[in-house]
C-alpha cells in the first residue's frame, strides 16, 4: 500500500506542477519538438523517455510483478507522458526494482529489441500482467527446483 501511495504522490506532485513552475522552453524548435519517441539508455541500464536534458526528471522504481506499477502504467503514466514528457519539460526514467525471479525474467523481456522497443514492451507487459502472473504460478517441478537452488538462468 505504501508503494501505491508513493507512486500516486509522485505523479500528483509532477502533474500538479503549474506551467509557470516548469522552466520555459527556448527557441522555436523546442516548442515544436515531440519528445515522446526519444529513448535514451543510461550507463546503469535504465531507460529514459523524453528529453534527457529536461529540467524536471521523474524516475519510477518499478517491479513488473507489482499490481500498483501495472495500474500506474495503464492509467497515470499516459497522462504524464502525453502532457509533460512530449513537451520536453519532463523526462521519465524507468528503473527496475527486482523482487523475484519473475521480475528478472520480465525485465529481460522488456529489453528485447533494443532501446527503441523498450517502452512499447514495457507497456505491453504491464498491460497483460494479470495473464502472465497467473501462469507464473503453474511452473513445473523441475523449474521450481532450479529456482529453489538459485539457478536463475535455468529457471528463466
Amino acid at each position: 500500500m505504501k508503494m501505491k501511495f508513493a507512486i500516486t504522490t509522485l505523479f500528483a506532485a509532477i502533474a500538479g506542477l503549474a506551467p509557470a513552475a516548469l522552466p520555459a522552453e527556448t527557441g522555436a524548435t523546442a516548442a515544436k519538438k515531440d519528445w515522446s519517441a526519444t529513448v535514451t539508455r543510461t550507463e546503469s541500464g535504465s531507460h529514459i523517455l523524453g528529453n534527457p536534458d529536461a529540467p524536471t526528471k521523474a524516475t519510477e522504481y518499478m517491479s513488473y510483478t507489482c499490481p500498483h506499477c501495472a495500474h500506474f502504467e495503464t492509467t497515470d503514466a499516459p497522462i504524464l507522458k502525453n502532457k509533460y514528457v512530449a513537451s520536453g519539460k519532463v523526462s521519465f526514467e524507468i528503473r527496475n526494482m527486482l523482487l523475484n525471479a519473475v521480475d528478472l525474467s520480465v525485465a529481460m523481456l522488456a529489453r528485447c529489441g533494443g532501446k527503441e522497443k523498450f517502452f512499447g514492451n514495457h507497456k505491453a507487459l504491464l498491460a497483460s500482467q494479470q495473464v502472465w502472473i497467473a501462469k507464473a504460478g503453474s511452473i513445473s517441478e523441475e523449474t521450481r527446483a532450479k529456482l529453489a537452488a538459485g539457478d536463475a538462468p535455468g529457471y528463466m
